[in-house]
């Protein structure tokens, strides 16, 4: 078969698709999958970023139960070349469609998808949170300051409930409430693979068993007193065994 391409007289404006998505991602994909890539990526063309989709009108578009568009959508998460985060202050989600040709080079990391991240934190759960935090702290909590929790929290998966513990701890131990020394109290848990609340007391548990082992083995060593020492000597089997040799030796010698 032969193809050809007409010349176009009058230009309506076009959707740049990169090649290496038809090369690379195109033939491994469902009808369904390119479909809703083609569809999002010419409206988010046409309308700009921060484009806000109706799932419904999506599905009248495509002729797609939601059901099909959120699988497909999945698909390009778990392909990585659209990414998502949890937008700050509500419980909606930004996509954003990345360079695959930067992907391929290695400017850019692929999105690497996590399916716990399908049941996010509510915008309550969340506002609660961030309640206690001021009420704690006894200062109104700063936008940036908020932002800046709700991606950590997004990007580790870190319990809202370990969030205020490290408030907690940061004061407790260390008499400090800046959240800028709270959030690298989080950092290092999280280097430590501490997440939750079970994550922690299980840390904490180590830690006394731990100190425990140390008292134990301190307990092992306890230096005599000079008296102390000297019996101890004195009734040793070395000690006892070479008196008795030597009366032995000197009854010998009377002997004779």
């Amino acid at each position: 078969m032969t193809f050809n391409i007409d010349n176009f007289n009058i230009d309506l404006g076009e959707t740049p698709i990169e090649n290496l998505f038809l090369d690379l991602f195109l033939p491994l994909a469902s009808g369904n999958d390119v479909k809703l890539y083609l569809y999002l990526f010419r409206q988010v063309s046409k309308e700009g970023n921060g484009f806000k989709f109706d799932e419904k009108i999506i599905s009248r578009d495509l002729n797609m139960t939601l059901e099909e568009i959120d699988s497909s959508l999945k698909h390009w998460l778990e392909e990585g070349i659209i990414k998502r985060k949890l937008k700050p202050g509500n419980n909606e989600y930004e996509y954003t469609f990345l360079s695959i040709r930067e992907l391929q080079l290695g400017q850019k990391s692929f999105y690497e998808y996590d399916k716990n991240e399908d049941t996010p934190k509510t915008f309550n759960e969340n506002a609660e949170m961030f309640n206690w935090i001021e009420n704690f702290l006894q200062v109104p909590l700063g936008t940036n300051t908020i932002i800046e929790i709700t991606e950590f929290q997004q990007e580790t998966g870190v319990d809202s409930e370990l969030i205020k513990k490290a408030f907690e701890y940061s004061f407790e131990k260390r008499d400090k409430k800046n959240p800028n020394y709270v959030m690298g109290i989080l950092k290092n848990w999280v280097v430590d693979g501490i997440k939750t609340m079970a994550d922690y007391n299980k840390m904490l548990d180590e830690e006394k068993k731990r100190k425990a082992n140390i008292k134990k083995r301190r307990s092992y060593y306890r230096p005599a007193k000079n008296g102390e020492a000297n019996k101890n000597i004195d009734e040793s089997p070395e000690m006892i065994a070479l008196r008795k040799k030597l009366k032995e030796r000197d009854r010998n010698l009377s002997n004779e």
